[in-house]
């Protein structure tokens, strides 16, 4: 056994692996559109690039997209549990080891008024850690079910039982108003386009056709590469904020 390799190389190629998922993914879907009838390329006239869209909008998103998605969420999950697993009470991780994992609550209370927290978080020895784990609890963001934590949660959840759910849109503009007047012209290309809309375009345009990952809360579909980035991101923060109390152990 190679002494040198400590619990925290674990949860740092898991991280790893899951980066390089999300490279790849990203990559298949960029050959996805470029090799295709109608590949996209951003210097293109908007009208043109409308009409690639729409082809783009009616093809069938490869299933093996959302299993690499899956598997980003699965190693990021992963990661925040083996984080548990090294924090918990020696006692607790040999005789019930089920109880262990990384809380992650929308919730303060549950139901009957019990704090959520309330028999998962006794299960670490860090003082420290417990406040760090708490402190990062959805519950205690602006909008906990938009959480970076509940989404790896609650997404990874579902993944385990089916594929996410994608779907393609073709106009990323930067900007939610010049995406949704230019998907309006694009499925309407009989109205007139207005020149002070297409100067406006021109100038904002950073066209990109992007894959979204739709299984979110109310509907609010996310580009699926940046998601994914950001959920990586929140993790390693997380890794970050308790790798003095994982040393330790």
């Amino acid at each position: 056994m190679d002494i040198s390799v400590t619990p925290i190389d674990g949860i740092n190629e898991k991280l790893k692996r899951a980066h390089e998922d999300i490279v790849n993914l990203e990559v298949e879907i960029a050959r996805f559109f470029n090799e295709s009838e109608y590949p996209i390329a951003g210097d293109e006239d908007f009208k043109v690039l409308a009409q690639k869209s729409l082809y783009h909008a009616g093809r069938k998103i490869p299933l093996r997209f959302s299993v690499i998605a899956g598997e980003v969420l699965y190693h990021l999950r992963s990661s925040l549990d083996h984080m548990a697993w090294l924090l918990a009470i020696p006692a607790i991780r040999e005789k019930t080891p089920a109880r262990v994992e990384f809380p992650v609550c929308c919730e303060r209370f549950n139901k009957d008024g019990a704090p959520s927290l309330k028999g998962k978080i006794e299960i670490f020895a860090s003082d420290t850690a417990k406040q760090i784990i708490e402190r990062e609890q959805p519950y205690n963001g602006p909008d906990p079910l938009n959480d970076i934590l509940w989404l790896i949660h609650d997404l990874d959840r579902k993944a385990k039982h089916r594929e996410l759910p994608l779907a393609f849109t073709g106009f990323d503009l930067g900007s939610p108003q010049l995406n949704a007047i230019a998907r309006f012209y694009a499925e309407n290309p009989s109205v007139p386009f207005p020149v002070h809309i297409a100067r406006q375009i021109d100038k904002h345009m950073k066209f990109s056709p992007i894959v979204v990952l739709s299984d979110v809360v109310k509907g609010q579909a996310q580009p699926i590469i940046p998601a994914l980035r950001s959920f990586e991101s929140g993790v390693w923060r997380v890794f970050n904020l308790l790798l003095g109390e994982l040393a330790k152990c």
